[in-house]
């Protein structure tokens, strides 16, 4: 007993459990110690960046890390201001293209398909027509031998395939209409 320390109680997921010794708390928790180094690690090695990239941000606007992924940048910009702009119309739109005097309310459906467009772009960090991690029913091991693999690949790409559309028909809109969206 000289050399363990004993612990009484070790909180694993806020669950308390009996344990034996301090190192077989820790290899128990191993991934959990792993992660915190990790994290810290990454979050003090980030800093020169951060530092750098709130200067670039207070001198010319824009950080390097937004050009690495401009597409994400431009559709945060966009997304909050279409959806608003869509609002606006529908409450007190003055402007409305020539095309659609006749039927504004087609006027406020086309601004509505372009902010759903970009409000898919926004929430999914939807990139080249793929959904992200969060979204993919396939965890990693995932494989066509396993049991169920083929529905779940048949549904996903149904689900992507109609949001893909949707936002090809939302994004020609835009460029459509990118001139009249003033009011």
């Amino acid at each position: 007993m000289s050399n363990q320390k004993h612990w009484d109680i070790f909180r694993k997921n806020g669950e308390s459990f009996r344990s034996g010794s301090l190192e077989e708390a820790l290899s128990q928790d191993r991934s959990g110690l792993e992660d915190l180094w990790w994290s810290t690690r990454s979050f003090l090695m980030n800093i020169p960046n951060d530092v750098k990239f709130w200067f670039q941000r207070r001198t010319r606007g824009f950080s390097d890390d937004e050009i690495w992924g401009l597409n994400s940048a431009i559709t945060k910009f966009i997304y909050p201001r279409i959806k608003f702009f869509a609002t606006w119309q529908e409450e007190q739109g003055h402007s409305t293209p020539e095309e659609f005097e006749s039927n504004p309310a087609e006027w406020l459906n086309v601004l509505n398909k372009i902010a759903r467009a970009f409000e898919i772009l926004a929430q999914e960090e939807y990139i080249d027509g793929l959904d992200s991690e969060k979204e993919n029913p396939f965890p990693r091991g995932d494989s066509l031998g396993n049991e169920g693999y083929l529905p779940k690949l048949t549904v996903w790409r149904e689900k992507n395939t109609a949001r893909q559309a949707e936002v090809t028909e939302g994004l020609a809109l835009f460029a459509k209409f990118y001139n009249n969206l003033w009011d």
